[in-house]
């Protein structure tokens, strides 16, 4: 059986923010196990043996946090409903699995954390969703992803407005925050007067 190794090469600042486990994401891609092989210089820290980085989240958003996160949210939630009235397909995909998915996950991540009240282990790309969402969260999670029919991608959409207002409701309650619920209710009222445009042209 063959194996393949992957030598990386690194600046001192990146190993130790590696190695003091402070990096915010961890790139799941090429892992985080890792070995030092060369310090002629003696300026990294011995490493004792070779873990893998935990995917343990434990982060709770300032109200601007998540208020930008919201307001985010919703310009990007309209781009992908323009991109699905067009029928273009590819950005709209894009928009939905990506930049839309992105910001709902992290509405997600910042619930589950709040809600458990230590930090959770979210899996390696948050595949420990199916144990950590509720039932209905995970039944509506599941229904953000569609096929490429423009009708499952327009279920696709509701399944993510309402996943969004659940979610983000019960983080801005758990924080004290107040949730923007007349720009929620513009945006949705704006993208639905595309939709009708849609319709009748």
């Amino acid at each position: 059986m063959r194996t393949e190794s992957v030598i990386n090469a690194m600046d001192r600042e990146t190993f130790l923010r590696k190695y003091n486990g402070t990096d915010t994401h961890e790139n799941v891609w090429i892992g985080e196990t890792y070995q030092k092989i060369l310090d002629k210089d003696g300026l990294l820290p011995e490493i004792e043996r070779l873990t893998e980085a935990q995917t343990f989240f434990a982060n709770a958003p300032t109200e601007e946090e998540f208020t930008g996160t919201c307001n985010e949210f919703w310009w990007v939630l309209k781009t992908f409903a323009e991109y699905t009235l067009r029928e273009e397909l590819t950005p709209a995909m894009f928009y939905l699995n990506t930049a839309v998915r992105d910001l709902l996950n992290k509405m997600l991540c910042w619930n589950i954390y709040l809600r458990i009240g230590e930090p959770v282990d979210l899996g390696i790309l948050n595949s420990n969703y199916g144990k950590l969402l509720d039932q209905k969260s995970l039944l509506l999670y599941k229904k953000t992803y569609p096929d490429a029919d423009y009708g499952h991608i327009r279920q696709a959409y509701d399944a993510v407005t309402k996943l969004w207002n659940l979610t983000a409701k019960a983080v801005a309650e758990n924080r004290g925050f107040r949730y923007q619920e007349e720009t929620e209710k513009n945006m949705l009222e704006f993208i639905a007067g595309l939709q009708n445009r849609g319709d009748q042209g």
